[in-house]
């Protein structure tokens, strides 16, 4: 089945009160004026929810448009990659929030499965493990890859991200970053390995994995939250537990424990994932990254890396540009890498 979003032909514009049409928490597009429409998606057979949210009250009558389609094959089942992301917000403004991501995500034929849509997301460790976890045990797929909602866009499609994580040869991948974040201590600093040009350090907002290895690794760290919470400390042998129980609600810091006890693996060419956060934020003239056909390389290590990540201070000011940049491209030529 394709779907898509129409406003009809009276009703006002309402530029910054845009009316977003949303399939099972995806936003699939967002109208504005009389006769826009979003982009048409397909859907597979099964039940959906169908939503419009806007900020605005004012009265506006918008279409489905439904239209039947050949189903196309079912992918291999070693094929299938979830892109999962949290949206703990009211239901309108999850709309909003996650369209960049979205519209991303339909350049490349994907619809996000988006958990936590008008919860309260309480704390990292809360929302980004205890729950993560579970929402992920029910989600019928081979593979899953979580990327922070509000601040990355994809860049490339799911056979590349697929093939690069598979080269891997392991069954978890997290991002990685220059800044040592949230855990400020010369030994823990000093403790992560030194990478090429400086990404050292795992970043939680973005992490790739088969189903059952992202399970192994979500009921790792909240074995370790657990046991910190309760003050279980594991002894000499884990010098770190400590150090961290004062951060047991972040995520981050108990990710970045268990790469540092060999338990994850880095992306530390920046293949998959690139967090902009500490790197060079120009569309022109930058330094560490080419721009070509929509597509980013990163200069030193020659990688072209499948999702952007404008975390830290690169938010908002490279997620309101840079995706306009991959937007104006997206309908032209696209290298494979």
């Amino acid at each position: 089945m394709s779907v898509r979003g129409v406003l009809n032909g009276t009703a006002g514009s309402r530029i910054h009160f845009p009316a977003t049409f949303v399939v099972n928490e995806h936003p699939i597009g967002q109208v504005q004026g009389p006769f826009d429409s979003t982009d048409t998606v397909v859907i597979p057979p099964g039940e959906h929810c169908l939503r419009v949210a806007s900020r605005s009250h004012e009265e506006r009558q918008t279409v489905w448009i439904l239209r039947p389609i050949e189903e196309p094959a079912s992918p291999d089942k070693d094929s299938r990659l979830s892109i999962v992301t949290i949206a703990c917000y009211p239901a309108n403004e999850a709309a909003e929030v996650l369209w960049p991501l979205a519209e991303s995500a339909q350049w490349f034929g994907c619809l996000l499965s988006v958990m936590g849509v008008g919860t309260a997301y309480n704390n990292h460790a809360s929302a980004k493990l205890w729950r993560l976890l579970e929402y992920v045990k029910g989600l019928e797929t081979d593979y899953i890859l979580f990327t922070d909602g509000k601040d990355s866009v994809l860049v490339g499609d799911t056979n590349e991200i697929l093939r690069k994580f598979k080269e891997f040869g392991t069954d978890f991948v997290i991002s990685m970053e220059r800044g040592c974040w949230p855990v400020f201590h010369d030994g823990w600093h000093d403790a992560f390995p030194r990478m090429e040009d400086g990404w050292n350090f795992p970043n939680a907002g973005g992490w790739i994995g088969t189903k059952a290895g992202v399970i192994r690794v979500l009921t790792a760290a909240c074995e370790l939250q657990r046991n910190l919470v309760a003050g279980e400390h594991r002894g000499i042998d884990a010098p770190w537990d400590e150090l961290l129980t004062p951060l047991h609600k972040d995520d981050q810091a108990l990710l970045q424990l268990l790469y540092l006890e060999g338990v994850i693996v880095g992306d530390v060419r920046c293949r998959i994932f690139t967090n902009v956060a500490l790197a060079d934020r120009r569309l022109t003239g930058n330094a560490e990254y080419s721009f070509l056909n929509g597509r980013l390389r990163l200069n030193s290590t020659g990688e072209w890396p499948t999702v952007v990540h404008f975390s830290g201070p690169a938010f908002p000011e490279c997620r309101d540009r840079w995706p306009a940049y991959f937007r104006a491209c997206r309908g032209g030529r696209r290298e494979n890498h």
